[in-house]
């Protein structure tokens, strides 16, 4: 984790409605690339099992090395509605999944 990471304010408490509806799964990221003329997104590439998604993330200065995500499996949340980003739209579904965390 890079010098300069901070960690975000803990949000307020939701309701068990609320977190119902949110579908959070597992993947494994099978390759991670630079996104060109940014210094903070990585493009990755993550298998769910019966699917793929191509994710844009905003942690490419969280790690010296994020390649080393590779083969890493990480929780996602793939239930998002889509909204633009930076410019950059990506996948061909109405939502944008959202990385949640690695183990």
């Amino acid at each position: 984790m890079s010098a300069n990471f901070k960690p975000a304010a803990i949000k307020p408490a939701i309701a068990f409605a609320a977190f119902d509806r949110i579908d959070v799964r597992l993947g494994t990221i099978i390759s991670v690339e630079d996104v060109q003329g940014s210094d903070k997104l990585l493009k990755l590439t993550v298998d769910f099992g019966d699917h793929r998604r191509t994710i844009l993330a905003g942690m490419r200065q969280e790690r010296e090395n994020p390649r080393a995500l590779e083969g890493q499996q990480a929780l996602f949340v793939i239930n998002l509605r889509a909204e633009e980003n930076d410019g950059r739209s990506i996948g061909r579904n109405d939502f944008r999944p959202w990385l949640c965390g690695w183990h």
